[in-house]
C-alpha cells in the first residue's frame, strides 16, 4: 500500500506529516489520510506532488514498505 510507503520515506527522511505537507503543497489532512489509508482513491496528481515532495519517482511509493 502506498500510504505505508509513503510514510516510511517521510519518516528515514526525519519530517514531520506537516514537513511533507508544506514540501508538497497539500493539505496535512490528505497527507494524514493518505498514510493511514483512509484516503482509498488517491488521485495520480496528489500521488505525483507527494512524491516531487518527498524528491522521489511516483514509483517508489508503489513498492513495498521495508520489513
Amino acid at each position: 500500500m502506498y500510504g505505508d510507503r509513503v510514510k516510511e520515506i517521510r519518516k528515514n527522511m526525519g519530517w514531520s506529516l506537516r514537513k511533507l505537507a508544506a514540501e508538497s503543497g497539500i493539505n496535512p489532512s490528505v497527507v494524514s489520510r493518505v498514510e493511514s489509508g483512509k484516503q482509498l482513491h488517491t488521485s495520480a496528481r496528489t500521488l505525483q506532488r507527494i512524491a516531487k515532495g518527498l524528491g522521489v519517482p511516483v514509483s517508489d511509493l508503489m513498492t513495498e514498505p521495508a520489513p
